[in-house]
């Protein structure tokens, strides 16, 4: 009954994501510095540029000696980009040509040359991999995405009590809603995942920085804002999944309290405040699996959905998006450093679409 608790819950728990935030920024920027000092002494000239603008992008512009090393490393770059001379072109034209004449005079008779042609081991190719998932699927069936090799399970369509009488406000009122069958990314994505996306140039390096240095590759990728979840999953030919869709994946049709059922968490089925206090590998908790194979749906890290945050409806509705307009993007599944009320399947929250905390991760979904 006290409006005011969940407000100032949230003012709390907003100071603390910024003090975690900024400690993190700064023991990033220790870190990519060592790597620019090692960089600079074995003259590996990208690699500095590279982490010059990781440092950059983590406002560590006049962090030390950063500005001198990033223009000597373009300086010896420049230097070994220089084109060469211009007596190495006629010369290597002059080779090429001798070698063209002396293959001619080899096979119009000045050599012999081999009259049979080798049978080839094989004829046959490899078979292509499909784009797409199967369309004819069923519960427990799974498909592995061609773009970064993540496992999705499938949902089947089905009908639901969304939100809950026993949680907060905006849990209510609980309402009935029909989700057509799709397709989940079986965990959330992890850091490794998300580098091929960078590698490609269709996601944002400074959005993670090196937390896969940190955390190491098969950690959920974490510090990327709502913004960055979206390139992804279109990068990866998928999107965020809708609140509907994630708490439906989350709870089932029999509305469990919490992915696994309703027994109370324990630090065997997910990674909350009363675990190890940071983010673990993910697919950690097998029995923490819901009802159509997910996991990591409780804790380890929020997660981005498509919706903008808003009140529930009390009326059905069928495959619904959210409001069509808003200032927060909604949170799903708590996280490593929440109470175990916050990882229940239906509770929710929300930030800024831009807000990027080392806490803040996702996973992607498709229709079927």
């Amino acid at each position: 009954d006290y409006r005011d608790v969940r407000d100032l819950r949230r003012q709390a728990e907003a100071g603390l994501q910024r003090q975690q935030a900024e400690q993190e920024r700064q023991n990033r920027l220790a870190r990519l510095y060592e790597r620019l000092q090692a960089a600079d002494a074995e003259e590996d000239w990208p690699e500095a540029l590279s982490l010059v603008g990781r440092i950059e992008a983590f406002g560590g512009e006049g962090y030390r000696d950063v500005p001198e090393l990033k223009e000597k490393a373009r300086r010896r770059l420049r230097r070994q980009q220089q084109p060469a001379p211009a007596w190495v072109w006629p010369v290597g034209g002059v080779a090429v040509v001798g070698l063209v004449l002396g293959f001619l005079w080899l096979a119009f008779g000045g050599g012999a040359m081999p009259t049979d042609t080798p049978t080839p081991t094989s004829t046959s190719s490899p078979e292509p991999v499909s784009g797409l998932p199967p369309a004819d699927a069923s519960l427990h069936d799974t498909w592995t995405r061609p773009a970064d090799g993540m496992t999705m399970v499938y949902v089947p369509g089905g009908t639901f009590q969304m939100g809950s009488e026993d949680g907060d406000g905006d849990e209510r009122p609980v309402h009935e809603v029909t989700v057509d069958g799709f397709w989940l990314d079986q965990t959330e994505v992890t850091n490794g995942q998300y580098a091929l996306c960078v590698a490609d140039g269709e996601c944002d390096e400074s959005s993670y920085a090196d937390n896969a240095d940190y955390n190491g590759e098969n950690y959920p990728v974490v510090g990327v804002s709502w913004h960055d979840a979206t390139a992804y999953c279109e990068w990866a030919g998928a999107r965020l999944p809708t609140e509907a869709e994630w708490e439906y994946a989350a709870r089932g049709e029999q509305g469990n309290k919490y992915p696994w059922g309703n027994a109370n968490p324990t630090c065997d089925l997910a990674q909350y405040s009363e675990c190890s206090g940071r983010t673990v590998p993910v697919g950690s908790f097998p029995e923490g699996a819901s009802w159509c194979d997910a996991l990591d749906m409780a804790g380890n890290v929020w997660e981005w959905v498509g919706d903008w945050y808003g009140e529930y409806p009390s009326g059905p509705q069928v495959n619904p998006t959210g409001p069509e307009t808003g200032q927060h993007r909604v949170l799903r599944g708590g996280s490593w450093y929440l109470i175990p009320d916050y990882v229940r399947g239906a509770f929710r929250d929300w930030l800024l679409p831009d807000s990027r905390l080392n806490n803040l991760g996702f996973r992607c979904a498709r229709g079927s």
